[in-house]
């Protein structure tokens, strides 16, 4: 009974943790690697490894009644931010300033929809009865 429990929670903390390692995978990916990038996006990636880092922290901590309900509203949030890079991937990919060159792709949303994808299953996980 006890390794059914402890299995259950590891999947539960499993799920909270992968969604804050993407977020700081893409935090890190904006801050760091482009080169040519306006300076609010690697304000946002500075901002999206920090929210990687406190969800990484508090996962154990969700059963907390209120806690979870803070947490429900912060998945949502970073699910409904990602709604914003993905469309834009998507709508600027084909454009550039150079003729036949694309500066971007839209598999630079694949990212960004696994994190839509994860934070939604944050949520429903945590309005899961236990």
């Amino acid at each position: 009974m006890i390794l059914l429990r402890e299995k259950f929670i590891m999947k539960k903390y499993f799920t909270f943790i992968s969604t804050g390692i993407l977020m700081i995978f893409i935090g890190s990916v904006y801050k760091f690697s482009f080169e040519v990038i306006e300076q609010e996006a690697k304000e946002m990636g500075l901002l999206a490894i920090l929210i990687g880092v406190v969800s990484i922290l508090l996962s154990p901590l969700y059963g907390n009644k209120y806690l979870k309900y803070f947490a429900i509203l912060g998945y949502g949030l970073i699910a409904l931010v990602q709604l914003v890079p993905i469309s834009l991937w998507f709508i600027m990919a084909p454009i550039t300033d150079t003729p036949g060159v694309y500066q971007g792709n839209i598999f630079f949303a694949i990212p960004h929809i696994i994190l839509f994808v994860f934070s939604i299953w944050c949520i429903f996980s945590l309005f899961r009865k236990q």
